[in-house]
């Protein structure tokens, strides 16, 4: 679902990190329901989720991070990228796919 919320309308942010070398791994979900949904609270969260999962297996593996294609989530991706350069921030393509598809419908 878009905007925050799952099919019980709770507010969350999932978080998974893939390598092509490996099967994709679920770190961790988060409640964000009652969070002001700012890019400064965004790029914060990522980043603890970063340092949280290098902690595990090594500083400096994350070398990018993916999220949905919103205005504030753009506006995380300058703040996190202010942690660590060179870190690649994008939209991901299948959410902008599926927005897309959803205006089409509204047309039709």
């Amino acid at each position: 679902t878009d905007g925050w919320t799952d099919t019980n309308g709770d507010g969350i942010i999932k978080f998974v990190f893939v390598n092509p070398r490996t099967p994709p791994i679920f770190w961790k979900l988060i409640n964000a329901k009652a969070e002001v949904h700012s890019a400064e609270y965004i790029a914060s969260t990522i980043w603890t989720i970063i340092l949280e999962f290098e902690a595990e297996v090594g500083k400096g593996k994350v070398t990018a991070v993916v999220t949905d294609n919103a205005s504030n989530t753009k506006k995380a991706w300058r703040l996190v990228r202010k942690n660590r350069v060179g870190m690649v921030c994008t939209g991901c393509s299948a959410h902008g796919m599926d927005l897309l598809a959803k205006q089409v419908e509204v047309f039709r």
